[in-house]
């Protein structure tokens, strides 16, 4: 793994701890109940406020373990038989060019 790669691995668990310190911090606010209006130390608020905030980041760390396995599919991998890719020009399409001295009809 290079240096980009645990920066930004790094940087994505920071972002994902962020969201779910936020979660967190939703759901005990929805647990204690600050407003006069709403009744406080109510479970069940604490609960769904936890569990989107669980699931969402489930969902999300599921599509990047996904995205990463099909990356790691596609890339080739190196053995003694592999075709790896020439370097140099691209082949052109077309035809092939001629060969020999190069003649002009006579008029």
């Amino acid at each position: 793994m290079n240096d980009e790669e645990r920066k930004r691995k790094r940087l994505l668990a920071a972002v994902m701890g962020g969201f779910a310190a936020w979660g967190g911090l939703l759901a005990v606010g929805t647990f204690l109940g600050l407003d006069a209006q709403t009744p406080s130390y109510d479970y069940r608020r604490f609960l769904v406020v936890a569990g989107v905030t669980a699931g969402i980041l489930a969902f999300w760390g599921l599509a990047l373990r996904a995205r990463s396995r099909r990356l790691h599919r596609q890339q080739p991998t190196a053995s003694l038989t592999s075709t790896a890719p020439r370097s140099g020009p691209a082949p052109r399409s077309g035809p092939a060019p001629r060969s020999g001295p190069a003649t002009t009809p006579k008029p």
